[in-house]
């Protein structure tokens, strides 16, 4: 298969799909330096500040991208224009801004939506349609916490016939944060889920470190005043908890 792009998606919120967008922008960027990355929806409006995935991929490989450059729409604004019947407008915005980047880059690494409002349905409607229209193979992302091996193939099956019965190439999947003792097992079940020789699969094990916050998220949540340590606000809160322990004993 011969791609110069690929559709991230999950199948539930917090499933990992910062951590799996930096994994897949190291593998790219050792094959080309011209990568983009494409969001087509994001939910930050333009006054609380940057989507943090662009802004994390943007600023940890100095791509050269405007910002402006890296996504199509606000998440409010797809929903006026759904409910005002503009859905073919959605989608064709989002073509003509993955065009224009697509001719600057060798390769672009598109990123789905949150799923976090509630909206499966829709957002995996336009997901797929987004995706199709794209030619953009799909990764699946999802989580393996407190699943058994059993609840996770079945996920992954679903979300695999959906995206092939809407018309998508389904790349591969990967599952994040899973009980460690499950891994051998998981990766032999996902195989035998995922057929064909390119298929992609992958498992990450559950990490406390891994899925700890930056102190920035951190402040940012709390709406805190940061008043010593600025420098230091992309550090993980799991590190600097364990730092504390440290001195505390």
């Amino acid at each position: 298969m011969t791609t110069n792009s690929i559709y991230i998606t999950t199948t539930e919120p917090y499933s990992g799909k910062s951590l799996v967008s930096l994994g897949v922008m190291e593998l790219l960027l050792r094959r080309t330096p011209h990568v983009g990355i494409f969001r087509p929806v994001i939910e930050v409006p333009p006054d609380k500040g940057r989507d943090k995935n662009i802004d994390l991929l943007l600023t940890h490989f100095d791509l050269d991208l405007d910002y402006e450059e890296t996504y199509a729409f606000y998440r409010y604004q797809v929903q006026d224009m759904i409910a005002e019947g503009r859905y073919d407008e959605v989608l064709d915005t989002i073509i003509e801004k993955y065009k224009a980047l697509e001719e600057k880059t060798d390769f672009v690494l598109c990123i789905g939506s949150d799923f976090e409002d509630g909206s499966s349905a829709m957002e995996f409607n336009y997901n797929a349609d987004i995706a199709r229209n794209l030619g953009s193979p799909v990764l699946i992302v999802t989580s393996g916490v407190g699943e058994s091996i059993d609840e996770i193939i079945n996920e992954v099956k679903i979300a695999r016939e959906a995206y092939e019965d809407s018309g998508c190439q389904v790349l591969g999947v990967v599952v994040n944060r899973t009980d460690p003792e499950l891994i051998d097992d998981l990766l032999e079940a996902l195989e035998e889920e995922m057929p064909g020789e390119n298929a992609l699969v992958s498992v990450i094990p559950a990490r406390d470190m891994l899925s700890s916050p930056t102190m920035r998220e951190v402040a940012q949540h709390m709406d805190a005043r940061v008043l010593y340590g600025a420098d230091q606000m992309e550090n993980l809160a799991y590190h600097n908890l364990i730092i504390a322990m440290h001195i505390a004993n």
